[in-house]
């Protein structure tokens, strides 16, 4: 069903196909694995998200060392460096989470044209790689940032931090290595470039005269 779905050989060995553009057929079909990588990324970064609100809960309640003066010792969300090791984090979450929406609402607009505009189709291709591949990366990094922010009780499985970790690592080359979608996104912006402002020319310099 995948392989002919949209588009066979018919009896006299002659390929046929409902949609009559080569590249909006191609990017049709590609849609499935552009399908596949927006949901990667989604699914990394809401595991993030939670491992961002287990170690900031536990950073607002767990207490550790006195201040000089006083009885009460401080809370490690008190700490500049547990705030600058968590907050961040948490505001790139929030970042993630709005492009990411954006992501699927283009996604469905892509959708209902049927792959007539291929430049969209390209843009989305490209706006998903770019995405899935910055998703990943900050996800095994930050959630190995909030394993060790809440100290030994992070390694525990009850924390759910670690198997948030043991899921989040397959996604770096899940639907594609992230070095390769990044180098996908490199060449379409390169090609932008080109096409924005190949039809600039420099003049050569005048060619000075030894005298």
């Amino acid at each position: 069903m995948l392989l002919d779905r949209y588009g066979g050989v018919d009896v006299d060995g002659v390929y046929q196909s409902a949609i009559k553009s080569k590249n909006a057929r191609f990017f049709t079909m590609l849609g499935t694995l552009v399908r596949g990588r927006i949901c990667v990324g989604g699914g990394a970064a809401s595991a993030t998200r939670k491992a961002l609100t287990i170690a900031t809960n536990y950073a607002d309640r767990r207490r550790q060392f006195r201040e000089p003066g006083l009885g009460e010792e401080i809370l490690l969300l008190d700490y500049l460096a547990h705030q600058r090791r968590l907050l961040p984090n948490i505001a790139q979450a929030y970042a993630f989470g709005f492009a990411q929406n954006q992501l699927a609402l283009d996604l469905q607009k892509v959708t209902d044209q049927a792959g007539s505009d291929t430049q969209a189709a390209r843009t989305l291709e490209t706006f998903a790689a770019g995405m899935k591949a910055a998703q990943t990366r900050w996800a095994n990094d930050t959630i190995q940032q909030c394993r060790e922010a809440c100290g030994g009780a992070g390694y525990m499985s009850d924390n759910a931090i670690t198997l948030l970790r043991q899921d989040a690592d397959v996604f770096a080359t899940f639907e594609g290595d992230n070095t390769v979608l990044l180098q996908l996104v490199a060449k379409a912006l390169l090609l932008h470039y080109r096409t924005s402002w190949g039809r600039w020319t420099c003049a050569a310099p005048p060619r000075r005269r030894r005298v």
